[in-house]
């Protein structure tokens, strides 16, 4: 029951970081109506810039989601044994 609370709210942290809070602040919205205070972003499209920054981190981040459970089992295995 802890290992899957643990898993599911890092999870939830993993995405709210590399998938909101980095979209937002690399994203150029400078051409938007509504703007509040992250318009700098240099990253209008998806293209090459945004595959090589904002991209690597996701794909990062789907990696750690894959093996943070079967690592946290391990060690939680080995701290009871």
């Amino acid at each position: 029951m802890q290992l899957s609370k643990t898993t599911n709210v890092t999870f939830y942290v993993q995405v709210f970081n590399s998938a909101f809070l980095l979209l937002l602040i690399n994203a150029n919205l400078s051409e938007q109506p509504v703007s509040f205070g992250l318009t700098s972003g240099s990253i209008s499209d998806f293209n090459g810039a945004w595959f090589m920054t904002v991209g690597n981190v996701i794909i990062g981040a789907m990696f750690f989601n894959l093996y943070y459970p079967a690592l946290e089992a391990g060690l939680y295995f080995l701290i009871r044994w």
